[in-house]
């Protein structure tokens, strides 16, 4: 089952374009450890690392540090499906 199915295209693409980025960021939490994700603000590195770790962006609020990296860093790849079956 396809959780994305039932976006709207203006959310599916906001998605993509979050994926898409140019920029690289390090975003580190104390439970789910750390993930390299594409970055073009820390809340859509922070959103990024919540889907790929498969929770909600809420849980890791507090504790959630992001850091930039060198251009050299290579990001993970975009979820296919959404980890937490929402």
């Amino acid at each position: 089952m396809n959780p994305y199915k039932d976006m709207t295209l203006a959310a599916r693409r906001a998605r993509e374009s979050r994926w898409k980025a140019k920029t690289c960021s390090r975003v580190v939490h104390p439970r789910f450890g750390e993930v390299i994700v594409p970055h073009t603000s820390n809340y859509a590195a922070m959103l990024n690392a919540a889907e790929y770790w498969g929770c909600d962006w809420l849980e890791i609020i507090d504790d959630v540090e992001v850091w930039t990296v060198g251009p050299d860093a290579v990001p993970v790849k975009m979820p296919r499906h959404e980890r937490n079956g929402r």
